[in-house]
């Protein structure tokens, strides 16, 4: 990730693909399926997201100019012309939030294999 970011500055994470994603739109009432789309056609973003910072730091202040809410860092630089390219991640690069997630991170360290993609 680090590499390309470097490369082409714009950058982030995406984990193996599964065969079907599922398309959710989210309502007062909770989450509604919507419709099934192949793995061909869907990316999953992960972070970390790596961006020079002379694009990101205008891609912000563009954003917040306009009042914009973007979904990540991603969406912002895309929103400000830039395109995103698309790294291969791996489905152990987890996000933090609940002692669970420490769990499954710290049998993740103690398992050195990678899974395959």
């Amino acid at each position: 990730m680090i590499a390309a970011a470097k490369k082409i500055w714009r950058c982030h994470r995406r984990p193996s693909r599964r065969r079907y994603r599922k398309a959710v739109e989210r309502t007062a009432e909770g989450a509604i399926r919507q419709s099934h789309h192949s793995r061909a056609s869907v990316v999953l973003a992960q972070t970390p997201q790596g961006f020079q910072y002379s694009v990101i730091k205008k891609a912000f202040d563009e954003a917040a100019a306009d009042g914009f809410m973007g979904t990540d860092e991603a969406s912002l630089a895309e929103r400000s012309g830039h395109e995103v390219a698309v790294v291969m991640g791996s489905p152990r690069n987890i996000k933090i939030t609940t002692p669970a997630d420490m769990e499954l991170a710290e049998f993740y360290l103690q398992t050195s294999a990678e899974p395959s993609n």
